[in-house]
């Protein structure tokens, strides 16, 4: 991973540049200007240009910066130690505060469960003992203990079911309202503003400013030769313009041959 440059980008926070720089790259126009460049050369170039600028383009989301620096160092500082003494035990007092709510759940599960095990045993020993006539006073009240663990079973179910909903509905309420859930916000603004304001349109510029990309269907043709063909130029068959070449026949005269000067058989050749 690429080390960002820059006084205000934090180190720890240079993954986040980089995976954002990535999504940037893989979304809308730009992706689609990316994807059309065969040879990868135009996607490796606005990603190296974006993480060598990483400390100009944060300058872009710097207020979401500082505030979610300040949560973050919040967050891992602490405040229980830092405190006057008024402080230090309002924190205390929260903490044993914390302790008795974790309690309750706990006991609205133990007591309804001891208490019906205790009435079934109440009434188990009561009807066993009644027949006796020595031991009825003994059954009786042992018989009155099970109708009374029975009520408090009852009533002891009904406290947990109630203060499980309500610690349930407290947990919805503040967990909007925690640390780590204003840390996450703060993070995510920040990310977005840096996205928004920062990184695409930087992207954007350089795929404007950058050169121009040849298209994919024209990556593998040949150019042509620099140099142009001969200026041949076809004559002009106009009419009136034209005039055939002055050619005329060689002045030649057949051979002077005569033929044989015959005029009959009984002729002799003529002197």
């Amino acid at each position: 991973m690429a080390r960002l440059p820059g006084e205000g980008l934090r180190a720890r926070d240079a993954a986040d540049v980089e995976r954002l720089v990535d999504r940037a790259l893989s979304t809308g126009e730009i992706a689609r200007a990316v994807r059309a460049d065969r040879t990868g050369e135009l996607g490796r170039r606005l990603r190296t240009g974006a993480l060598a600028e990483a400390a100009l383009l944060a300058e872009a989301a710097a207020p979401e910066y500082r505030t979610y620096l300040a949560l973050r160092e919040h967050a891992v500082g602490g405040t229980g130690g830092t405190g006057d003494n008024g402080a230090v035990g309002d924190t205390d007092g929260d903490a044993g505060r914390g302790r008795w709510r974790g309690l309750l759940p706990l006991l609205g599960v133990l007591v309804p469960s001891l208490a019906a095990v205790a009435s079934v045993v109440f009434f188990l020993l009561g009807y066993l003992l009644r027949p006796a006539a020595s031991q009825r006073a003994l059954a009786d009240a042992l018989i009155t203990a099970g109708q009374v663990s029975v009520v408090l079973t009852a009533a002891s179910l009904a406290c947990g079911v109630a203060g499980l909903l309500g610690t349930a509905a407290r947990h919805r309420a503040s967990g909007a309202d925690t640390p780590g859930e204003r840390l996450r916000r703060a993070r995510e603004a920040w990310q977005l503003a840096l996205l928004e304001r920062g990184i695409v349109p930087h992207l954007e510029r350089q795929l404007n400013s950058g050169p121009p990309t040849a298209p994919a269907r024209d990556a593998g043709r040949r150019t042509r030769p620099g140099y142009s063909s001969p200026d041949f130029a076809a004559p002009d068959y106009t009419s009136g313009r034209y005039a055939s070449g002055d050619y005329a026949g060689g002045d030649y005269a057949s051979p002077d041959y005569a033929g044989p000067d015959f005029s009959g058989p009984d002729s002799g050749p003529r002197h």
